[in-house]
């Protein structure tokens, strides 16, 4: 809990439950310390508005406690992985395999048969039926490679292009191969149940192939979701399936992780930045939020320092226009987890701080094309446009859903955009968008006195001081009865 807390200060917003390895337990015990950390996004009753904490992050009603960090839970997603090595009771226990081996490569979906020397089983069905001679079988993220040589009736043939030692139960990746699994499995659709009934903020889809994975995925969620809110889905592209159906996946998509790991595994490497600043750019242009993950400071696993490439590459992902940089195992096992955080932070801080001085233009992160066709979408544009030429310290938005918040961050404004919310739940899922900082705790009074008083907070909160420029960005019903989204241009008191 005292680590949680730390990290909470140091600038996470969003906290990952990976369920390819969490348990039940093990999530609730995490769930249940982000909602007890208090400071940036919690209680702010003892913070001064001149606190750094209070400008770098987020807040919940002042003075509640109440905590607005987001949390997203990361499915398993329909994987591949091998048997039990043969004699393995300690879950410890390695096969080496050794460059020009033979090895037979069969399925065994009960999960009896145990993987020896010339002879590996996988737990999916009909392997035979989809992997050609020719096909790389991968095993444990590329770690042992093996080539197919041909196929004989529920036996895949291989050969082993490089030495190496394989545990038990170790991923599979199949390159290239369209393997036809579905796009949950049922231990994702007890995970996503389980997601559901604690309020999570996203669910990361992994291994996601296709559009309609992502309409399976949202339909599950939508049965079981009852009239709440329910997770934004962010799918994870991390496949050559995923990368050439990417247009239709991003279409049915809340958000995209592009999940460098598997994906390093599936392509050639010296694609994978490539694939990530194209897959960053689209995501951009349609105004979706894009998280970057996997090893981006994964020497701070055992080293209190990064080294100049990783510094580089959260740079550059910056740079590119990413929404969110993610941390995996740096966090989850590492020996310097504030300190990773705290690295990362200040390259972030860094990198912003030369873009906002002129670095470089943020409307390179915008296509003149790419117009989201709403009436939100013009005030929104209005909005960052007025910001800049005012020379306003902040954007201040008043939104019930995040629509109109979400529009103004696709601009990529300088400037923070300080979005009071009526809900937790809005405001916890506009934590990956860029420079959103959500608030909720405005009282219930009119049109008028909501933008008074967001201001005042805003000021309270350390965003802007005494004569400082704002843009207010609110909607009132009109004279129809529909709403009228108004725009002003104010000077703090």
């Amino acid at each position: 809990m005292p680590v949680l807390k730390r990290l909470v200060s140091e600038g996470v917003r969003v906290m990952r439950l990976n369920f390819s390895h969490a348990t039940v337990e093990e999530a609730d015990l995490r769930m249940t310390n982000l909602r007890a950390s208090s400071g940036r996004n919690g209680d702010t009753s003892g913070m001064g508005a001149d606190d750094d904490v209070l400008r770098r992050g987020c807040v919940g009603v002042v003075g509640s406690g109440r905590n607005m960090r987001a949390s997203l839970l990361d499915t398993r997603g329909p994987e591949i992985r091998t048997l039990k090595v043969e004699n393995d009771t300690s879950g410890k226990e390695t096969l080496t395999l050794t460059k020009g081996e033979e090895v037979g490569v069969e399925s065994d979906v009960t999960g009896k048969m145990e993987c020896k020397k010339g002879k590996f089983y996988v737990n999916y069905a009909g392997i035979e039926k989809v992997v050609k001679p020719g096909d790389r079988v991968l095993l444990d993220d590329g770690a042992v490679t093996l080539k197919c040589t041909s196929v004989s009736g529920p036996t895949v043939l291989t050969t082993v292009l490089n030495t190496g030692d394989v545990r038990s139960r170790v991923g599979v990746n199949l390159p290239g191969v369209k393997t036809g699994l579905p796009a949950m499995s049922e231990k994702d659709r007890v995970d996503v149940k389980y997601g559901i009934e604690n309020d999570v903020d996203y669910v990361a889809a992994s291994f996601v192939r296709d559009a309609e994975g992502v309409r399976e995925i949202r339909g599950y969620i939508d049965s079981i979701r009852g009239d709440g809110v329910g997770p934004l889905i962010i799918s994870k592209i991390e496949n050559v399936e995923g990368l050439e159906n990417f247009e239709e996946i991003l279409s049915e998509s809340d958000g995209i992780m592009v999940a460098r790991g598997d994906l390093g595994v599936e392509i050639p490497l010296e694609r994978v930045t490539l694939e990530q600043k194209n897959m960053v750019r689209r995501c951009n242009e349609v105004g979706k939020p894009v998280i970057v993950a996997t090893q981006m400071l994964e020497s701070m696993t055992k080293s209190p320092r990064p080294t100049r490439a990783e510094v580089s590459d959260v740079t550059n992902a910056v740079l590119d226009g990413a929404d969110a940089v993610m941390l995996s195992g740096e966090t989850a096992k590492g020996n310097y987890v504030v300190e990773t955080v705290n690295a990362m932070q200040s390259i972030i801080k860094e990198t912003e701080g030369w873009v906002k001085e002129g670095g470089v233009s943020t409307s390179a992160y915008v296509h003149p094309d790419a117009q989201l066709d709403c009436e939100y979408n013009s005030v929104a544009k209005a909005a960052v446009a007025a910001a800049e030429a005012s020379d306003a310290k902040a954007i201040i938005v008043l939104t019930k859903t995040g629509r109109t918040a979400r529009l103004i961050s696709r601009y990529r404004p300088n400037v923070p955009i300080v979005c009071f919310a009526n809900s937790y739940k809005v405001g916890r899922q506009l934590q990956l968008y860029r420079a959103c900082h959500p608030v909720v705790g405005l009282g219930n009074l009119d049109p008028k006195e909501r933008g008074e008083e967001a201001a005042g907070m805003t000021k309270e909160l350390g965003f802007v001081q005494k004569d400082d420029t704002y843009v207010l960005i609110q909607a009132e019903k009109g004279t129809s009865g529909k709403n009228v989204i108004g725009m002003k241009i104010g000077t703090v008191e």
